[in-house]
């Protein structure tokens, strides 16, 4: 299973993807694309929010939103394309989840 990032919880996490069936950049005017974010043991995550970037050009963007409270560890995904009765997902792969040492907005408690 490919690793598609490593990230630490909080992280602004973007995903760029181009849908290249045969191996060459097609059109996603016409499709719905998801990706569920699931631990490996199946409970669910989240979802990525699909940002169209070139529809012709076959180029998107998976967008994870908050992580902050995703959990620590081994994520998987994939991306589901379908188009009316038509359907095919990627193969499952990981995103590694670390603890942010520093969280967005915290002072240093330091003394």
């Amino acid at each position: 299973m490919e690793t598609a990032a490593k990230i630490k919880q909080g992280d602004t996490f973007v995903l760029p993807c181009a849908y290249t069936p045969g191996g060459a950049p097609a059109s996603i005017a016409a499709l719905d694309i998801r990706a569920h974010i699931k631990t490996r043991t199946g409970q669910p995550v989240g979802e990525f929010t699909v940002n169209r970037i070139d529809e012709a050009g076959g180029l998107y963007e998976l967008d994870s939103g908050d992580t902050s409270g995703w959990p620590v560890g081994d994520l998987i995904t994939d991306i589901r394309y379908t188009a009316g009765s038509a359907s095919i997902a990627t193969d499952t792969f990981r995103i590694v989840v670390g603890v942010a040492i520093t969280p967005r907005g915290a002072p240093c408690a330091a003394s």
